[in-house]
């Protein structure tokens, strides 16, 4: 099971994810797929029926890259998690 079926099975299930996009591979969870030969043969092999679907996102960037800017200091987040996790 990879990460982007974990998050496509949570967000099904009404559950908000919170996951780090480096590569960009789960950006794509916001366009809904389209069959094409490969995807229609794998499914007709496997019995299962597909849907292309999109899911809801925003994305975040503590650097200059578009989205939602969000403002992260190590000392900060260090504090955080010392004083949630650690204690």
């Amino acid at each position: 099971m990879t990460l982007q079926v974990i998050v496509e099975e949570l967000s099904n299930a009404g559950v908000p994810v919170l996951v780090m996009d480096v590569k960009g591979d789960l950006s794509g969870l916001g366009a809904p797929g389209t069959m094409n030969p490969i995807i229609e043969k794998r499914t007709k092999h496997i019995g299962i029926s597909w849907e292309g679907k999109g899911f809801p996102l925003e994305f975040v960037s503590i650097s200059d890259e578009p989205g939602a800017r969000m403002k992260a200091q190590f000392r900060n987040t260090v504090r955080f998690y010392w004083q949630r996790f650690l204690i």
